[in-house]
């Protein structure tokens, strides 16, 4: 039975009721839902946490056939077939819906600015995130980049760009940041970019093939 992922049908939503279909008690104990608010981790955004009753929610993941594991530190007061009260972090969900929105900006602006390359591959964890991009890199590349990079992302983030989603959450879900081209993406993010004070550019390195830009991202004192 998979799990249905309201998160990506509410992505601002924090809380929410949910039947236990399964308690597993392996090498971690997780909790298995009809239902969850609890984003898993994937897309290089980190899994939710919070509570499902009383018991604290560690990580969330994904699961074979469509289901989500959340790895809780007890299953006190839990059973099969009770309907519990969710209640996501809205501390460590902001911090990853930030970090996420400001590697989708980042590699949006970059396209823009520099057509010649592609964003391949976003990892939005804090304290090491980073996007890579493919492409046509001259020697003097990453100097450009880097010079006019950031003037760029702090332009986005005074226009406050909204960001959309699109298409059906549950099948062929996308983001889209301002009028910049849809991203299929199975994340949370802000509402719009000006829930997002600073992203700072930390290091533009060439890896291979491809072009490393790490970054730092700062969430505005505004109520998501």
């Amino acid at each position: 039975m998979s799990t249905k992922k309201v998160y990506l049908a509410e992505p601002q939503t924090l809380s929410g009721e949910a039947t236990v279909v399964d308690l597993i008690n392996g090498e971690r104990l997780i909790v298995r839902l009809d239902k969850t608010w609890f984003h898993a981790q994937g897309g290089g955004q980190k899994g939710d946490k919070g509570r499902i009753g009383s018991v604290v929610v560690l990580d969330a993941r994904h699961a074979e056939e469509g289901e989500v594991d959340h790895f809780v530190n007890s299953f006190d007061g839990l059973s099969v077939g009770q309907v519990c009260s969710l209640s996501v972090d809205a501390a460590s969900r902001r911090v990853n819906a930030v970090y996420h929105s400001a590697g989708h900006l980042l590699a949006a602006v970059a396209e823009k600015e520099f057509p010649e390359i592609k964003a391949v591959q976003g990892h939005h964890w804090p304290g090491e995130a980073r996007v890579e991009f493919e492409g046509s890199f001259s020697p003097e590349f990453a100097g450009r980049l880097s010079s006019s990079l950031p003037l760029a992302l702090k332009k986005a983030i005074s226009e406050q760009w909204p960001v959309h989603v699109l298409g059906n959450p549950y099948a062929d879900r996308s983001v889209q940041f301002g009028s910049a081209a849809p991203i299929p993406c199975g994340g949370t993010h802000v509402a719009h970019l000006g829930q997002i004070k600073e992203i700072v550019i930390k290091a533009i390195k060439k890896k291979g093939a491809r072009l490393r830009v790490s970054y730092e991202a700062e969430a505005n004192g505004v109520a998501f």
